[in-house]
């Protein structure tokens, strides 16, 4: 249900900015036939009927998915809006209230989108219970009436016109109703039927029901009802000479009625704005071609802009990535450790903004595993950081006024020297320092961006990673109090891709806390492109981790990883709240003499062959349909068909 109603949020969402366009339209095509209004709201129909949308680099839709799916299980809940304003200012919030702590038993996110969608399943029956309540009423009120022609009945009991029915609809009139008036409000009932309004209304109530809790929604159904009325006048008018269009908007003054509530039905002559409607009868002029064409071809031209979802972006940051070491750039020259590129430190930057260490030795220490640096933290004016970092740790240090003057020049006019030392391309600009050689003076000298990672547990340590103009990725490991840090390493890192990459996705299990990790089973269905499931062992019990790609494919975050039970054998059924399109059931194996696994699910039963020889194992059960955990039996076998026990 969770799943379901975090789609719905979703395509609500995206159907509000269509509102929102269709809004500011309706205000430009005043003086286009009112058809086309009804047209637009056609759009916001299709918005929220239609799970899926083509992408478009002319679509004005921020986001398909504002909440994605895998918020519910997610370390740092947060939604993607597509407006970095927004994104900015709402997810520190919630990913403060509502990010997991280690040791719950429950995602607090979990917990509120379960509850929305119980009062989302209250909200929808209460509006369908009001409907059909609504529904029995009138049915009730018009059991005594009388046929007057056709499909046309009177009764004593109806004060306003109406038509009542889906499948065999009737138009209902007052008993005294007489000459030309009855002439003129048979005239719109029946235009109401050859429009096919006694069903687009209802089923905007329906939609209306479904998406209650979208406020734009309200708005839409209420200027939907409206803009059919105008629609139906305009229809019966176009005909009509000037003293018919003033019987005509006699008839609707005399019918017309305070609508006290939104209704699903039915379709009464006078219940929406009669003012509006009586000035567009009594001054209704044959549109000119060109209004026509105009709003016909705004019409086309909202459906392509607000009907597809915008183009995937492709991410060009340098997260989501693993990195070595590619050259040592700068070795502090008076100090005894010395690193080579084979045995420097490996690192990751995960997508989401922490920084990952590897050692294999050295100064860092031996430790194999990957273990949590930091959180990288943007360096504004980074560029002009960089001198005084090493400038501090030479022993010719500039003066820093004599520095700040090398590199931004100082004479007027410029000369082409100062122009040069401005655009930082001269080598004083570092003071000389010793160890610093030409090619670490050249990429320093195109840094346009840079972040400080501060390391916990040693004091005083921290890194700057700094990217080039031209893409190039290079590490400063440093020492020192914030604002006066010395470089004692400077590294040119080399990028890794991502495909294929085991060291990646262990560090990303590591950096939610797993320690020691070992990735030996990996899943990837073809039916859900982007998402990865991982068999991992920590030396102790087995688990899986389950990884999202990034948009572009630039790289992955980890949606959250679940250790395996203390026994050798077990199982898990995921489905959409880990972000698949169909479930998955996961079995883990540390048994030697596991040879195949049986599972069934309802009718559905598979089998899958265990390869013996890798010890811990995973194998992977597909199911179309969402199937709930506890409805999966598995069945554990050795090669003598002897069933195992968990």
């Amino acid at each position: 249900m969770e799943a379901l109603f975090l789609r719905l949020l979703n395509m609500g969402i995206a159907a509000g900015w269509v509102i929102l366009g269709i809004l500011l339209l309706r205000l430009l095509l005043k003086r286009a036939p009112k058809a086309f209004r009804c047209a637009l709201w056609g759009l916001v129909a299709v918005r929220l009927v239609c799970p899926f949308s083509l992408e478009s680099v002319v679509s004005l839709i921020p986001s398909a998915e504002t909440v994605p799916r895998e918020i519910l299980m997610d370390r740092e809940p947060a939604i993607e809006s597509g407006i970095t304003a927004v994104d900015s200012a709402v997810n520190p919030i919630i990913a403060n209230s509502l990010g997991p702590n280690i040791g719950d038993s429950v995602n607090p996110m979990q917990v509120v989108v379960f509850l929305a969608s119980c009062l989302w399943v209250i909200g929808a029956a209460g509006m369908a219970l009001y409907a059909l309540i609504s529904c029995v009423r009138l049915r009730r009120q018009v059991a005594v009436s009388l046929r007057l022609e056709g499909n046309v009945w009177v009764s004593d009991a109806v004060n306003s016109p109406f038509i009542f029915g889906l499948f065999s609809p009737r138009i209902y009139l007052p008993s005294d109703l007489e000459g030309q008036k009855l002439a003129c409000v048979i005239a719109h009932e029946k235009a109401h039927l050859e429009r096919r309004d006694h069903l687009w209304k209802p089923f905007g109530f329906l939609l209306l029901s479904v998406y209650w809790f979208q406020p734009l929604c309200w708005i839409a159904y209420i200027l939907l009802c409206r803009d059919i009325e105008l629609a139906c006048d305009e229809r019966v008018v176009k005909n009509l000479g000037k003293e018919e269009k003033k019987q005509y908007a006699e008839a609707l003054l005399s019918y017309s009625a305070p609508r006290h509530m939104i209704s699903a039905c039915p379709l009464a002559f006078g219940e929406s704005g009669v003012k509006e409607r009586v000035k567009d009868v009594l001054r209704y002029r044959k549109p000119a071609f060109w209004t026509v064409a105009a709003g016909a071809a705004a019409c086309v031209t909202a459906a392509v802009c607000l009907l597809t979802d915008p183009v995937a972006a492709v991410d060009k940051d340098i997260f989501g990535a693993r990195y070595s070491v590619e050259k040592v750039l700068y070795d502090m020259p008076w100090t005894d450790a010395v690193y080579r590129a084979e045995d420097a430190p490996e690192y990751i930057f995960t997508a989401d903004g922490s920084l990952m260490q590897k050692s294999p030795g050295g100064v860092f220490g031996s430790n194999d595993a990957w273990n949590m640096v930091g959180v990288f933290r943007e360096e504004d004016g980074i560029r002009n950081r960089l001198p005084g970092l090493f400038q501090s740790a030479g022993t010719a240090p500039a003066d820093s006024a004599q520095a700040e003057q090398g590199r931004d020049g100082g004479q007027s006019p410029k000369s082409e020297q100062s122009h040069e030392k401005e655009q930082g391309r001269d080598a004083d600009w570092f003071g000389n320092v010793p160890g610093l050689g030409q090619e670490a003076q050249n990429l320093l000298e195109k840094v346009v961006r840079g972040w400080r990672v501060g390391a916990d547990g040693d004091e005083g340590l921290c890194y700057f990673i700094l990217e080039t103009r031209d893409g190039q990725v290079l590490l400063a490991v440093a020492y020192g109090a914030a604002g006066e840090e010395a470089v004692r390493w400077l590294w040119k890192m080399e990028k890794h891709p991502v495909s294929g990459d085991t060291a990646y996705f262990e560090g990303l299990i590591a950096s939610m806390g797993g320690k020691g990790v070992r990735i030996f089973a990996f899943y990837e269905s073809d039916r859900t492109p982007g998402r990865l499931v991982a068999g991992y062992d920590d030396g102790n019990k087995t688990g899986y981790a389950v990884f999202k790609q990034d948009t572009g494919g630039s790289g992955w975050r980890i949606t959250g990883y679940t250790s395996g039970e203390s026994d050798s054998l077990s199982h898990v059924t995921l489905g959409e709240e880990w972000g698949f399109d169909h479930s998955i059931t996961i079995v883990l194996s540390s048994r030697g003499d596991l040879a195949y696994v049986t599972a069934q699910a309802g009718e559905e039963f598979r089998r899958k062959t265990v390869n013996v020889t890798s010890v811990p194992a995973m194998c992977v059960f597909e199911w179309e349909g969402f199937v709930a955990e506890e409805t999966v039996e598995v069945h554990y076998y050795n090669g003598e068909g002897r069933e195992l026990e968990r």
